[in-house]
């Protein structure tokens, strides 16, 4: 099993910063990591457990193609998850207590997802960039859904 941890983020951290980790099970970011850049792990697909102790926004696709069955995402400070910000991610459980707004197709093809928690959930961006139809949560395989608490909305 490998762990990361950082208790500040890196001055230098760039999009793709953890990527192709294939032995990365545990990430932690520290109360001090409040951002991080978007795409920053990436196909990081053992990832077992993630927590974000102080990160207060997800950047777009920040968990790209990462993430396991069985894994576990926690990040009790987290208020915004943007556009696509688990798109392909692997996790069946996402703890999101403080989360207030999630950006268009925040699940995007969370297939293993089975269990969502967002009791302060209070607005779901579905305008699409590209015209057509809004997206909203994209949830694309029902089946495995158990939970869904989406709090005021």
């Amino acid at each position: 099993m490998t762990t990361v941890e950082f208790l500040a983020w890196p001055q230098n951290a760039y999009k793709h910063f953890l990527d192709r980790l294939p032995d990365l099970e545990t990430l932690i970011l520290g109360e001090a990591v409040t951002s991080v850049p978007e795409e920053f792990v990436m196909e990081c697909a053992n990832l077992k457990n993630v927590t974000l102790k102080g990160l207060t926004a997800l950047p777009a696709r920040a968990f790209l193609r990462s993430g396991t069955t069985g894994g576990t995402f926690s990040a009790p400070k987290l208020k915004t998850v943007e556009e696509y910000g688990f798109q392909d991610s692997g996790f069946d459980t996402l703890e999101l207590p403080a989360v207030t707004t999630i950006g268009r197709c925040a699940f995007f093809r969370c297939n293993n997802l089975k269990t969502v928690s967002l009791p302060s959930l209070t607005t779901i961006l579905t305008d699409s960039p590209y015209g057509g139809e809004p997206d909203s949560l994209a949830f694309m395989d029902d089946e495995k859904l158990i939970a869904l608490d989406l709090g005021k909305v």
